[in-house]
């Protein structure tokens, strides 16, 4: 489901399960030009070659994209990865952007981890996400109670 969402075949080129709750995983994408792929773009910025150098290796979108499919199914699943652990579908949807935000180059050529890939945009569908968010109660319908109204 992710990969259809993300418009190209997540692999998964490592698959450990220690139990049947805990497995350690590591993500590649099918087409090295389509999107969800990850770039190296540091000896680009610095000069010494022509182009950004192409990965197979998924960037933080096809994480994302995948993520949210296992939120969607259980959001109490614990997340872990090199630049986050996610305790659950709150801490996702709260932190998931920092992540994208964090400096990966250097204090001289900063790089955004968001911008080394081949996405167009960081938007990932959290839309299937939004019911569990009103069950929880972290969100409210709105209502004269909870809404503010200006007489005139």
């Amino acid at each position: 489901m992710a990969s259809a969402l993300l418009g190209n075949e997540i692999v998964f080129s490592e698959l450990h399960s220690y139990s049947p709750k805990r497995h350690q995983v590591r993500l590649q994408v099918r087409d090295i030009d389509g999107p969800g792929a990850r770039r190296h773009s540091h000896s680009y910025v610095m000069g010494a070659t022509e182009k950004p150098r192409r990965s197979r290796f998924a960037c933080r979108h096809t994480h994302g994209h995948l993520f949210a499919a296992i939120y969607e199914r259980n959001p109490l699943a614990k997340i872990q990865t090199a630049f986050a652990y996610y305790r659950d579908l709150w801490d996702f949807l709260a932190y998931y952007q920092d992540v994208l935000d964090r400096n990966i180059g250097s204090v001289m050529y900063p790089l955004r981890l968001g911008d080394e890939c081949t996405c167009e945009s960081d938007e990932i569908p959290t839309d299937t996400l939004e019911p569990w968010m009103w069950r929880r109660g972290h969100a409210e319908l709105p209502s004269a109670q909870n809404m503010e109204t200006i007489s005139c």
